[in-house]
């Protein structure tokens, strides 16, 4: 968005109306100084914005405007329905292209996020925090006050029982990040931690990283939640993870009519990832009721026009 054309004295920047932003079709042209910007809308709309810099002058109509901002400034002139036009962008959107431009650091960036309220305890797909990636890498922002010293040289020698006693104390208790972190490293962890940590995950949306705690956990409790999901890709890999913990001549423990009626109606609503459940149970009745279907073959109702079928 552009302010309006200024006259000889420029008006205080409160006073400023600034205009509705809006989405135009164009051209874009870079060259050294400037950036022009061509409207195809039949009205020979062109505008050439430039960078003024803090303190510097640009033109606006016939004035012109020192820029009072303590970061560069963008301006624009050039034809607007055929008529000459200048202006301004808000200060807002000055900020943001300059800090847009301005390359900063991990370093700085993790300060400034931990500045805004960032969890350092909150876990990512990859099954890291801030937290346990200062304790592998390093710690800009002194997440680590309080970790002792020798337990944290005990987790980056490898040792397995120091992530357990993190986990016991107090920097860890509770929190799930541990885990994961012990998890990521390929450390094996308690079953109750495996477990605390596969609920997280559905909490916190981190499919991937469930992926990962499957291969420790029985995953049966969390099936519906994940069909529930499973319009996602990574959560339907989720889904197909738990229905394969499955050994081929084991019972689907959610076989029953109550569970196939709804598998069914929710595939009749337009909810294909339903379809596991009933391929689960098609593959059960291949791999160990053949034979005794094939015995005893049922009958439908002579009523309803039924044939006795294999």
């Amino acid at each position: 968005p552009m302010g309006p054309e200024l006259g000889r004295r420029a008006p205080p920047w409160l006073g400023c109306i600034w205009s509705d932003p809006q989405v135009l079709g164009g051209q874009l042209e870079l060259s050294d100084a400037e950036l022009r910007f061509t409207v195809h809308d039949g009205h020979g709309t062109e505008l050439r914005v430039r960078r003024v810099g803090v303190g510097e002058v640009a033109m606006l109509g016939h004035s012109r405007l020192r820029n009072p901002l303590g970061l560069p400034m963008l301006a624009a002139r050039g034809t607007v329905a055929g008529k000459v036009a200048s202006g301004v962008f808000d200060p807002a959107v000055c900020a943001r292209f300059a800090a847009e431009m301005k390359t900063c650091g991990p370093r700085a960036v993790a300060r400034l996020a931990m500045d805004l309220g960032a969890d350092p305890r909150s876990l990512a797909d990859d099954g890291l925090s801030p937290y346990t990636a200062a304790i592998l890498r390093e710690d800009p922002c002194g997440l680590l006050r309080g970790l002792d010293v020798n337990l944290r040289r005990r987790i980056l020698r490898g040792d397995e029982n120091a992530w357990a006693e993190v986990a016991r104390s107090a920097a860890g208790k509770e929190l799930p990040d541990i885990a994961a972190g012990a998890l990521s490293r390929g450390l094996a962890i308690p079953q109750k931690m495996a477990e605390e940590l596969l609920t997280y995950c559905f909490d916190a949306d981190l499919p991937f990283l469930a992926l990962r705690v499957l291969e420790r956990v029985d995953g049966k409790r969390f099936l519906l939640p994940a069909l529930e999901r499973a319009h996602e890709n990574a959560w339907q890999r989720v889904a197909e993870r738990i229905v394969g913990q499955l050994k081929p001549d084991q019972k689907p423990y959610w076989m029953s009519p109550p569970a196939i009626k709804y598998a069914v109606q929710e595939i009749q609503r337009g909810r294909s990832q339903y379809r596991i459940l009933l391929q689960s149970f098609l593959n059960y009745l291949g791999a160990n009721e053949e034979k005794d279907f094939l015995a005893d073959p049922c009958v439908l109702a002579a009523r309803r026009g039924g044939a006795e079928c294999p």
